[in-house]
Parts: structure tokens; sequence; C-alpha cells
């Protein structure tokens, strides 16, 4: 152990195979305690993975605890419903990512009779997992000796060997990727991509990173140039798009109806939800109008009434979307068509959630 602190000692600035002793030390002693950290169980840190997913680690927690409680192994999964599993889901948005699960399930029963591939490559063949999702799931699971690069290992990276440019593309993203790849401790590869994931997590930080309580510092070309913040260049972001939507509600005051949507929606495709129409800002009577025609479409019936609720706004991604809610009273006679109460708003996306709830809120 000490032949390697002085290997690690005597390595050039910059040089990714002075990363792993002083690193792994570090992460024995300040790793945050997490309950996927205690499993070696393949599905349960596939799901873990996929939450944590453009999700913050803290927010993940209870849904994953909630999730394996209800779907303890990939074969209770793989025989949920669609409507089950988005139920779960509700909240942690990007719900392709459910949708996945259940289908990566199913797979995994009918094609590997239930038992995770631990290849790489049959991995990556599995809906919704990519590169950096079966390195995961193939370095701590099964010792697979490949590295992990999401934005935190790329950041740690970019500042440790003052690799300049865009690390997604080009000569950075492939001077990156050989960084990694110098950088992995063989012998131990998912607790040392676990390692390079929480130093970008919790000190390697996009602004103002905690460089003092860096375990590799020392051997870190950005520290010795005091400029971390420098790398990697910030990227330019995409200026938020305002968008109106007509959504319609159907109900009693107490109950509202929820449909199927299909695959090819520009929102929320695949969802149980409520009817949408992408719309000009336009007026209250505009909006009305394309509600009765939305309906008109579905159930072949000119309706009576719309009455126009105050807007909803809600964020996706780059996305700022002001929905409009109108509301008719009656029953929305359609195949596939469900009443849905209070207690059972949870089931729906949080949009949905939102627009429903706003009727509630404005008719009782």
């Amino acid at each position: 152990m000490e032949r390697q602190r002085n290997m690690s000692r005597s390595r050039p600035r910059g040089d990714p195979r002075a990363i792993p002793t002083p690193l792994g030390r570090w992460y024995r002693d300040h790793r945050r305690d997490l309950p996927w950290r205690h499993t070696r169980d393949p599905y349960a840190i596939w799901l873990s993975e996929v939450m944590l997913q453009q999700t913050r680690v803290q927010s993940v927690i209870r849904y994953y605890e909630r999730f394996l409680g209800r779907f303890p192994t990939v074969g209770s999964l793989a025989t949920a419903s669609e409507d089950e599993v988005l139920e779960l889901w509700a909240g942690l948005g990007y719900y392709s990512r459910g949708r996945n699960l259940r289908h990566a399930a199913a797979m995994v029963v009918d094609q590997h009779d239930g038992k995770f591939p631990s290849t790489l490559e049959s991995l990556r063949a599995l809906p919704g997992i990519g590169e950096y999702t079966a390195a995961a799931i193939g370095s701590i699971a099964f010792d697979q000796p490949t590295p992990v690069i999401d934005g935190n290992v790329e950041r740690v990276l970019c500042r440790h060997g003052g690799i300049a440019g865009d690390p997604k593309r080009g000569e950075a993203r492939r001077a990156v990727r050989l960084a990694a790849e110098n950088a992995l401790d063989p012998a131990d590869p998912g607790d040392h991509n676990q390692a390079m994931m929480e130093l970008g997590a919790m000190v390697c930080l996009p602004r103002a990173p905690r460089c003092g309580e860096c375990p590799i510092e020392s051997s870190c070309v950005a520290r010795s140039l005091d400029t971390p913040e420098a790398f990697p260049p910030p990227r330019a972001r995409r200026d938020p798009e305002t968008q109106h939507w007509v959504a319609v509600l159907v109900g009693d005051g107490e109950r509202f109806w929820v449909v199927p949507r299909g695959d090819d929606e520009e929102l929320l495709p695949g969802h149980r939800g409520l009817p949408l129409s992408r719309v000009e800002e336009g007026t209250a009577s505009d909006r009305r109008r394309v509600a009765v025609r939305v309906l008109r479409g579905l159930t072949g019936r000119t309706p009576g009434g719309g009455e126009s609720l105050p807007v909803v706004r809600h964020s996706i991604t780059h996305r700022r979307l002001k929905i409009h809610p109108v509301r008719f009273t009656g029953t929305l006679e359609l195949a596939g068509a469900e009443a849905i109460g209070p207690g059972e708003v949870g089931r729906l996306a949080a949009l949905f959630r939102k627009i429903v709830s706003a009727g509630w809120g404005t008719g009782r």
C-alpha cells in the first residue's frame, strides 16, 4: 500500500493513474449512506441508476424504497401493468424511463430466465439502458472493469487532467474517455466508479468546488492553475420556450375523466391523463373553441358550456408550459376513459395532478 502511495505522489500532475489510491481511501471514509450501496443485486442497482437520471439523490430515496417494496424482483416488475408502474413513477418525470423499466424487466424474464444479464453488450440490448447505465450495472453488480462516465465524472477528469473543450464532443471527449480508463481501479471497479461520481457530486462541484477537501487536489491541473471553474467550459444554455396548451376537464366536480394518450403525443406521450391541445395564447373564447373541438374529435358530439379556469404553470426541461384548463360538466363516453376521484390523483403525472387539482379547487 505504501508503495502505491509513493507511486501516486511521483506521477506527474494530471496523470489519471494518480487517482485511484487517494480516491478510494476518501470514499471509504466519506461516502454517503445510500440504500442502493448496500446491495449487489443488479435489479436494485439498475432501478437506482435509472431513477437517478435527471433526479436529485435525496428525492430518489423514497421512490426507490417504495418501488422495491411493491416490485421486489425483476419478475414482479415484468408482470406489472403499465399503469401500476407509472403510478409509482409519478413525480420522477421523464416517464419513458418508467415504461422502459417494465419492458426491460419483461425481456429479462423472457430472454434470460429472470436473471439479469452480466455482459455490457447484453445489458445495452435492454430498453432504456445505454452506455452509462450498462457500465454502472456491470461494474457495481458484476465487477466488470469498465469506467462509468457521467457529468460528474467528466468534470472531475477535465479538471484533474486540464482537458480543455466540451467533454461530450471531439478530442475532449476522447481525452476524457482515455483518462477514465487509465484512472479505473480494476481490482474494485464498482466502488471506484461510485467514488468518482461521489467526488463530483459532493466536492468537485460545478461552481465553488471544495478543492481543499479533495483527495486528488495535489495532482489536479485545474487546482494548480487556480482555475477549476474553467474546466470544463460552460455550455451554451438553451433559452426556455413558453408554450400554451388547452387541457380538457370533464367531470361532475367530484370526479374527472382521464383517457389513455397515444405514444405519438408531443406532451407526456403514452400517459393516462387529460386531453391536451397546443395553442397560441389567444383569448378565453379561443381556448374554449379549441376544447370543444378536441371533445368533438374524441366523442363525435359537440358539448355545451365550457368554463375557462385559471392558468396552470408547469416546467419540463426547456419548456415553460402555460396550461389553460376548460371544464365541462358531464361524463366522457370513450373507450378506455376512467373517472378518478381525489384519492386516485396520485396515479397521474405531476402536470395532470396540477390541472385536476385546479379543477377541484375552483369547483367546490
